[in-house]
């Protein structure tokens, strides 16, 4: 989602296949193959080709009042803040003007269905979109709210090649969620 936005110059750390990673210390995951991690404010994001070819952002319990993302240099006063009442239509609603207020254009929700996160309910919404220079991207985000905060996994890569390359990886990671609290 914030894909191709956010291509900063952190450092990265190694996840290793195969082993439980906690988020946040509120939820953890594992993964079939290894990735670079890097932290940006509320955001794990993993890729392993590179941020502007794919990536898979962890939100780390976003809270009411909260930015989704914070980026050096935007105006947090023009980004919508989550809300723990919030329906899923309204974070659906958050997340695609948070995308187009960091730039992404063309932002088109694709289908927005229920689906657990974790074993509580939660969503699914698969989107689209294009950056700035007109490539296509592709992605998906699972998540839910749980004690007031909106915890949630993106999936996105460009259309040619790096969204499919490791979306089903990305899918299983999704499937293992659990919450530690």
């Amino acid at each position: 989602m914030v894909g191709t936005i956010l291509a900063g110059c952190t450092a990265y750390s190694l996840v290793e296949s195969s082993s439980k990673h906690s988020i946040d210390s509120v939820y953890t995951v594992s993964s079939p193959i290894q990735w670079s991690k890097r932290e940006e404010g509320n955001l794990d994001i993993w890729t392993r080709e590179g941020p502007l070819l794919h990536q898979l952002i962890f939100f780390k319990g976003v809270k009411d009042g909260d930015f989704l993302f914070k980026l050096p240099g935007q105006s947090e006063i023009t980004l919508p803040k989550f809300r723990k009442d919030m329906t899923f239509i309204e974070i659906q609603d958050l997340i695609v003007t948070s995308m187009k207020r960091i730039n992404a254009q063309d932002v088109k929700v694709e289908q927005m269905n229920p689906e657990t996160f974790g074993g509580k309910p939660g969503f699914r919404i698969d989107y689209s979109f294009k950056t700035r220079s007109g490539i296509g991207n592709s992605g998906f985000l699972v998540g839910t709210v749980f004690k007031e905060q909106l915890h949630a996994i993106s999936y996105l890569g460009t259309d040619i090649h790096y969204f499919d390359l490791n979306r089903a990886d990305s899918e299983i990671i999704v499937k293992t969620v659990r919450f530690i609290k």
